[in-house]
Parts: structure tokens; sequence; C-alpha cells
């Protein structure tokens, strides 16, 4: 016959159980708060929850086991270890698309800056999409450009009938873009940066068709980083500086942390935002 669990196993099989109770109580109320976000965001979120709340339930399990200590441990670590792995190994793109009433003249693909809901960026880019262009905001894993630098070329893959393309992004998204368009072979032709800027040198480029848009009160992506990033970019970039435009105006998702003080309402800065960007996408079109 076994011998009798000792009183420092029960203990552990007890605080197994506490610690899996918090972690699906923990995942089940992020879901329940976070909900309208989880279904508009990339699959990495809900799966991630999924994956807690199991990892919980196997905890809580072997918490309750009464058995030979080493058996549970190794069926739970098998487990447990499968469904990190599953985590980990999440490709499921998503991504939102803004179609023009015609046939796309080019098309844009848009990474969103960090912790950024993907949806505050569609008022704006719906503007830019009615003026021809094929818009597919992408849906990063987390919330994070940096984690979705492939997904431009594989958009222009997946898409055949669009013939010209472009990527951009905001803040960590526009550094993203940056990363994206490094390739020549990614089938890119263009780089539009909303407050942002390369961590790279693109300056030999010619090849491409580049536009930098920022504000001026913007105290994230400040007006000296943007200078400085000139020497960054191609000799032909065009840099629009929109006066009293902040960080948070280049989306629709409130006031950011650290942010500067606006000297312009949104409207009218977003007006100017949409406008260098429709004509950045025509010159995209027309460099063809």
């Amino acid at each position: 016959m076994p011998a009798p669990e000792s009183a420092t196993t029960l203990r552990r099989s007890a605080w197994r159980a506490v610690v899996g109770a918090a972690w699906v109580t923990g995942a089940v109320v992020c879901a329940v708060l976070s909900r309208e976000s989880l279904l508009a965001g990339h699959p990495a979120y809900p799966v991630t929850l999924a994956a807690v709340a199991v990892v919980g339930l196997l905890l809580i399990g072997t918490g309750r086991q009464h058995v030979r200590r080493d058996r549970p441990r190794h069926r739970a670590a098998t487990v447990v270890g499968r469904v990190a792995a599953a985590v980990v190994t999440v490709v499921v793109l998503g991504a939102i698309v803004l179609t023009p009433a015609a046939a796309p003249k080019a098309g844009l693909v848009f990474l969103p800056g960090a912790k950024v809901d993907p949806r505050a960026y569609v008022s704006l880019l719906t503007e830019v999409s009615a003026a021809g262009y094929l818009v597919v905001i992408v849906k990063e894993p987390y919330d994070i450009g940096l984690l979705a630098t492939g997904e431009p070329a594989k958009i222009v893959a997946a898409t055949p009938g669009v013939t010209r393309w472009a990527v951009g992004g905001h803040s960590l998204g526009g550094v993203a873009a940056g990363i994206s368009v490094s390739a020549r072979d990614s089938g890119l032709s263009g780089l539009l940066l909303w407050a942002a800027y390369p961590l790279g040198s693109l300056a030999d480029r010619t090849d491409l068709v580049v536009a930098s848009v920022s504000g001026t009160a913007d105290a994230l992506s400040t007006p000296a980083d943007i200078a400085a990033s000139r020497a960054s970019l191609p000799p032909s970039t065009v840099f629009t500086a929109v006066e009293g435009g902040i960080h948070a105006y280049f989306g629709d998702y409130g006031p950011q942390p650290g942010d500067g003080t606006p000297g312009v309402d949104r409207n009218t800065a977003q007006r100017q935002i949409v406008a260098a960007s429709v004509s950045f996408m025509d010159a995209v079109a027309g460099a063809g």
C-alpha cells in the first residue's frame, strides 16, 4: 500500500489548488471585463486567457489528488507544456479591412500603436480608403506591433488583385512598419509614419515612397525625434508637421499618459493627418 501523504505534501497540494483557483478566477474576470476588446482584438488574447484558465484547472486537479507525487506532477507538466506551446504558436491573423467603393488604386497595411485598440484608427483610415484605397488594419498579437512585422508581406502575397502596396503605422506600429519594409522583397512600395520613425536607416531606399506625419506638440514622438529621423529616411521623404498636434490625435483612443498639450482641436488636426496620408497613397499609386 502507498505510504500516507506527509503534511508537507498536503500543504503543497492545497497551495496548488489555491493558486489554480486564483488563475481561473483571474482569467474569468479579465474575460468578462474585457469582452468587447477581446472580440475586437487579435486571437492571441482569448487564447492566452483560455490557456491561463486551463493551467489553473490543472493546478486545482493536481492539488486535489492524493496519489503518488511523481505521477500527477508529470502529467500536469506535460499538459501545461502543451498549453504553453499552443499560446506561443498562435499565428492566426485578425484584421479590419476597409474597402473602397471602386477597384482599389493601391493598398495600405496599417500597424497600430502599442496597446491601442485597432478600432481606434478606423475613423481616420476610412477616409483614406474612401479616396480609393484598400486599407487593412492589422490586429497585432497583444497589441504590440513588433510581433507583427511579417504580416504586411503576408497580406500583400494574399491579395493579388492589388498591385501596389504601402505599409504604415502609428508610434511603435510605425517602428514595426519600418522593419516590415526593410526587406526589398517585401512587396511594399511605400512607408507611412504617423508620429513615428524607423529604428534602422532607410536612407538609401530610393525605391520607396515615404511620408512622415507628426504633431508639433507631441511629447512622445517629439519634434526633435522627427527631425533626427530625417537622416534615416530617403531624401525624397515628405514631412508634414501638424501644428499643435499631439500623439493621441493619430487615433481615437482618448488621452495618453506623457503626451503633450494640444494647440489645435482634434478634428482640425485629423483632417491634416488624413490629407497628408491620402497624398502619400496617391504618390504610391502613381509611382508605378
